[in-house]
């Protein structure tokens, strides 16, 4: 009897966790990600611009993060972000992917409000290398071509596809070491890129920007 009771109250414990779970998934977002509106540009240069933008997370709202920020990113060149922790940086990242949406301000990306641009169009055109890089099971090969996904080369031909890898390989300075590699492009990197160095593994996925950001 004493292990049945354990049962139903580990069962309850569950559904309970489950409602907060299914909630959370069930609830609209403000920001659609699969919204099929919103403008999507020929041409995108890369220069980027935040006004007087103010933000402040949901689960924070008393915290403001970001108190009228002004910055200019001019295209073509390295911009820093330079600050103690917890002062905004990744949170102007955040927002320029639109994860959350600023209070006040605004931000362009040359000359265009994001807010009015097709949310799949904005994360096809600027990317993201986290701190501590992912890859998956696969090929070098595989990895870099994810970086394909969305853009008008994701059902391209193989031959197509390995052309273009290589190619964003040479502009990412990562083609030499790939050809060292046992199979080259073809090499099996295992479970989170296991049969790599961490520089590697790094270099492996920033190649995938050039996949569809020209350098």
């Amino acid at each position: 009897m004493t292990t049945v009771i354990m049962q139903i109250f580990n069962i309850t414990k569950a559904a309970t966790a489950a409602i907060e779970l299914f909630q959370t998934i069930d609830r609209p977002s403000h920001i659609d990600p699969m919204a099929t509106d919103g403008l999507q540009p020929e041409q995108c240069t890369g220069n980027i611009e935040l006004k007087d933008v103010v933000f402040s997370y949901p689960s924070r709202p008393d915290s403001q993060v970001l108190s009228g920020l002004s910055l200019a990113i001019p295209a073509g060149k390295t911009t820093a972000l330079v600050g103690a922790s917890g002062s905004g940086k990744s949170t102007c990242v955040a927002l320029l992917e639109r994860w959350y949406d600023q209070s006040a301000g605004s931000i362009t990306l040359d000359g265009q409000n994001i807010r009015d641009l097709n949310l799949r169009y904005l994360r096809t055109k600027i990317r993201l290398v986290q701190q501590e890089p992912v890859l998956f099971m696969g090929t070098v090969f595989d990895n870099v071509a994810y970086g394909l996904l969305g853009t008008e080369h994701e059902n391209a031909s193989a031959e197509k596809k390995l052309q273009l890898v290589q190619d964003a390989c040479k502009d990412a300075f990562a083609h030499e070491f790939v050809e060292q590699l046992p199979e080259r492009y073809f090499t099996q990197i295992g479970e989170r890129a296991r049969m790599l160095s961490g520089g590697e593994s790094t270099h492996v996925v920033y190649t995938s920007l050039f996949s569809i950001v020209p350098p």
